[in-house]
């Protein structure tokens, strides 16, 4: 039943996957290097600020 199922993918199935994959991985690293500045620093920032209050409200 397996072997059949990989006898019925178009030849260039797995050629046009990986090509698929890669363009995919490259658009997420000009996405992350484009946002990483910007969104990082508030996202950390934020994380802080979390911590810090709970911090408070604790004691």
């Amino acid at each position: 039943m397996s072997d059949h199922a990989i006898w019925m993918l178009p030849p260039n199935f797995l050629h046009r996957t990986v090509i698929f994959l890669s363009s995919l991985h490259n658009q997420i690293s000009s996405f992350r290097y484009q946002h990483y500045h910007s969104f990082w620093p508030t996202k950390v920032q934020c994380v802080q600020d979390n911590l810090e209050s709970h911090k408070q409200q604790v004691q």
